[in-house]
């Protein structure tokens, strides 16, 4: 069973939600954000900023490559600037009628090796304002882009201060799709940044990625021609 995580324009939104309905997926949790190209960049061509849809749904093995195989024949998010579809292993599932839920008409169920997983999701928590100087160092360091989703924490009094970040204040969420051997480096590079001691308050962890779609630069996609 995975978290498939897809990141696409709001004028994607109908046709990757048809494809769920499709395929039965019963879980669909939609969050607004934006893509994390700097506002300095934005500016300088001209554009508007660039909301982003990240949206969450569960699926068994078979469904998930099924997904993915059809947002790369449909919806071309391979292509380089189209999005970006993940799917997360889940580790455990709360009780049978749960898990009969999320399977849908897919009763695979497969787990896979840790060492197994060639890209990982970095997930970096920081203080609201901050994202752009963590993505500069990130991308410093290898990282080919990300998606800002904004939250509020929920910690309770004795957890509400953990480094210099206010858990119960308002949040940036930066997601970041990395190769395995390249997300040490990112991680590190934000944290030196913008981690403990800085007003950005950072924190960041990793989750093994074991499918991935549209993690292709145009560099890739160039030499692949």
């Amino acid at each position: 069973m995975n978290l498939i995580i897809t990141v696409i324009e709001p004028l994607q939104m109908e046709k990757y939600l048809s494809i769920l309905r499709k395929l039965g997926l019963q879980l669909s949790l939609e969050l607004r954000g934006r893509g994390t190209a700097s506002k300095r960049l934005l500016d300088r061509l001209g554009l508007e900023d660039n909301p982003k849809c990240a949206v969450f749904s569960a699926a068994g093995e078979e469904s998930t490559q099924k997904l993915m195989r059809a947002v790369k024949r449909e919806m071309f998010i391979d292509a380089p600037g189209n999005g970006i579809s993940v799917a997360l292993p889940i580790k455990s599932i709360g009780g049978a009628k749960t898990l009969e839920f999320l399977q849908g008409n897919d009763p695979s169920y497969v787990t896979q090796r840790q060492d197994e997983y060639a890209s990982e999701m970095i997930l970096v928590i920081a203080n609201e304002g901050f994202s752009e100087q963590i993505m500069d160092a990130a991308v410093g360091a290898g990282a080919r882009g990300g998606t800002i989703l904004h939250a509020k924490g929920t910690a309770n009094k004795a957890s509400e201060r953990f480094y210099n970040l206010t858990l119960s204040d308002e949040k940036e969420m930066i997601l970041i799709v990395a190769k395995a051997e390249e997300k040490t480096a990112i991680m590190k590079a934000v944290l030196k940044s913008c981690g403990k001691g800085t007003e950005a308050g950072a924190i960041a962890f990793s989750l093994p990625v074991s499918a991935a779609m549209g993690l292709r630069s145009a560099e890739d996609a160039e030499k692949e021609e």
